[in-house]
């Protein structure tokens, strides 16, 4: 449910393992909530276009690669759905300890 204010959102788990998908949880977040999570310094972010591909469609987006410490955190954010990343990716050093993409999205 996405209404002006805010969008609720679902979490779900798959691994290599098991690649079933289980929900693992939600909640409701308000859009300047996101806004901010989303606000990282100049000085640490370089932005790009690039097309991926995911389950759902190619897309263009623009890839957002924030640089802390040893940490690399790349976010992908679709030119064409506004709002939360559709791929998120975070290392520490080279190892990849989190990773999430939007399986699907719906056009309103």
């Amino acid at each position: 449910a996405v209404d002006a204010d805010e969008a609720e959102l679902e979490f779900v788990e798959a691994s290599a393992n098991d690649p079933s998908v289980h929900l693992t949880g939600g909640s409701t977040v308000r859009w300047e909530d996101l806004q901010a999570h989303a606000s990282f310094p100049l000085e640490q972010v370089e932005v790009a276009d690039e097309t991926i591909e995911l389950p759902w469609g190619r897309l263009e987006c623009l890839r957002y690669t924030v640089t802390q410490d040893d940490a690399t955190t790349i976010h992908w954010f679709a030119k064409a759905h506004p709002g939360m990343p559709v791929r998120s990716n975070v290392w520490e050093g080279s190892d990849l300890v989190y990773a999430a993409t939007v399986l699907s999205i719906e056009d309103r």
